[in-house]
């Protein structure tokens, strides 16, 4: 199971701080290491740490770590080590995780009163049996397998939205489906356009030429959908094509985003262009995420409410069936 984004956010803050205050990376990894020996942090410093004393690039230790890093941590820790800024790559990874662990937990935040209705509602088949006498054990039953279905349903969906994200970086399938995905497509679409505008840009503010820095993009953005697009326009970088033609007719880029990169190429202000487009697709995917975070708990609390008002009217039908027995007997 790969390290969590609090998990990732604590491991690079450690190191960022280790090396701004003179540590050697190796020498910031094997402090790492063993801190906490039993830890997740600690096993995954203890793998890069084996990987530089066999001769690894830190890039290369991360990459053969376990838990498996992601596309994006071996892609901009790659592009930084050959530009000389690793600490720049370090800060990057820390920033990133830091924000997509605030973001994701207080999504969780959001969902733990409509998680309390659910459990309440699943309760409430057991009122008519307590209002009217009658049989406790079978409001009980039902109400037990009403929380079944609840939790059920919702450790479906969790290892729903796990698989996909493990498969959406290899897996055009997989991704193209997430990306379709109501509410949390969208968020998943932005979060991708953000990876690839902002790695793009530390790879050309490392140096590096168009087809490389493409590549480094695709593969950070964990889209297997944008790394295959991101792989066809490095090819045409290749062969000495300008990609912003490519990019406006690929229709896998928002049409504003491909057309102001097309005109920063022109003019030579790629990298500028890229750094603005991240930012706003950071900020936009926050937003599409705050609004699920928002419209998901008054959604639940109105099918909660629909629920309880037909139990409420099932406990009456049932009370006015007891009266109306007793006046027949």
């Amino acid at each position: 199971m790969p390290l969590s984004h609090r998990e990732k956010f604590f491991l690079y803050a450690e190191l960022t701080k280790l090396v701004a205050a003179g540590f050697g990376i190796d020498k910031a990894a094997e402090l790492l290491s063993g801190q906490n020996p039993h830890g997740r942090i600690a096993g995954f410093a203890r793998g890069i740490l084996a990987g530089l004393r066999k001769g690894f690039s830190f890039a290369g230790a991360v990459a053969q770590a376990k838990p498996e890093p992601s596309g994006l941590e071996i892609s901009i820790l790659r592009a930084t080590e050959s530009g000389g800024v690793l600490p720049e790559g370090l800060c990057y990874l820390r920033d990133a995780y830091e924000a997509e662990w605030k973001l994701w937990r207080t999504l969780i935040q959001r969902l733990l009163y409509p998680a309390f209705l659910l459990h309440f509602a699943a309760l409430v088949p057991v009122i008519p049996a307590l209002v009217t006498g009658g049989h406790f054990q079978d409001g009980l039953t039902r109400a037990l397998w009403t929380l079944a279905g609840v939790w059920g349903f919702g450790l479906a969906l969790a290892h729903l939205g796990r698989t996909l994200g493990e498969r959406a970086p290899t897996d055009e399938a997989a991704d193209r489906f997430l990306r379709g995905l109501p509410g949390i497509g969208g968020a998943w679409k932005f979060l991708c356009l953000q990876r690839f505008a902002g790695i793009f840009q530390v790879y050309l503010r490392c140096g590096s030429t168009f087809s490389v820095a493409l590549d480094g993009a695709g593969e950070a953005t964990q889209s297997a959908v944008l790394a295959n697009e991101a792989a066809r326009l490095a090819s045409c970088a290749d062969a000495g094509e300008a990609i912003g033609p490519y990019l406006q007719t690929s229709g896998l880029f928002p049409q504003d985003f491909a057309r102001s990169l097309a005109n920063a190429e022109r003019i030579g202000g790629l990298e500028e262009d890229l750094g603005r487009w991240a930012t706003h697709y950071r900020e936009t995917a926050t937003q599409r995420l705050e609004q699920l975070g928002i419209w998901l708990p008054k959604a639940v609390f109105v099918l909660v409410a629909l629920y309880v008002g037909w139990q409420v009217i099932q406990s009456q039908l049932a009370i006015y069936g007891e009266v109306l027995q007793q006046l027949e007997r």
